[in-house]
């Protein structure tokens, strides 16, 4: 596991409420500011990417998907790609497509394992995740971002959320097995046998006569 120094509880709490915020903006600023260091190849990119922007400002989501696929299908080896196919995951999940976005998380991660994103991706999958109840899931990913990217600037928010997913206590593999069995079907303890009632006696021996 990487030596990362867990932060404080509030630092923590401040930053996990700040990503779930603004992590659409964070996202969108990131991919203006990769494009602004490409030369004139990014210029179309720019140009499809202010456009989807726009729709999305409208909240024309599908629409602004539909821009970003166009680019991606006249360039499909281009190295914004996965960036184009993030912002569209993203407002999948804005749209309440939940599992369509979680399925686009997961095709970017493992088809550019590489690239700045996949942490990315995979830290946007623990979200869904947990907003799923799959806690466990969500714990192997965030242990996944700690192995291969441990570098990355997204290692520290899995590391927190490895902190906030980790089981209670040893008892909770267990409880997971199977369903729990209600207390008032459980088997009672055992009690000291008894004897049945009315069951004669046996005679106690006679005491012996003395003698005359």
């Amino acid at each position: 596991m990487p030596t990362v120094l867990p932060p404080s509880r509030d630092a923590a709490l401040e930053t996990r409420v700040f990503w779930e915020r603004f992590k659409y903006q964070i996202i969108a600023a990131l991919i203006i500011l990769l494009i602004a260091l490409v030369g004139f190849t990014g210029y179309r990119l720019y140009s499809d990417r202010r456009a989807a922007e726009a729709q999305r400002r409208e909240r024309k989501f599908a629409e602004a998907n539909a821009t970003l696929q166009s680019f991606i299908t006249k360039h499909p080896k281009h190295e914004f790609v996965s960036t184009a196919q993030m912002t569209m995951a993203a407002n999948l999940e804005l749209m309440g497509k939940s599992d369509e976005a979680l399925s686009m998380y997961q095709k970017i991660a493992s088809s550019y394992p590489n690239s700045f994103n996949a942490p990315l991706a995979l830290l946007s999958q623990v979200y869904i995740l947990k907003a799923k109840n799959r806690a466990g899931e969500a714990r192997r990913i965030c242990e996944t971002i700690l192995t291969q990217y441990r570098t990355s600037f997204w290692a520290g928010e899995a590391f927190q959320e490895l902190r906030l997913l980790k089981p209670s206590g040893p008892s909770e593999p267990a409880a997971a097995a199977g369903p729990t069995i209600p207390p008032f079907l459980a088997r009672p303890p055992m009690a000291e046998p008894q004897a049945a009632p009315n069951t004669p006696q046996a005679a106690p021996p006679p005491s012996p006569k003395n003698p005359r």
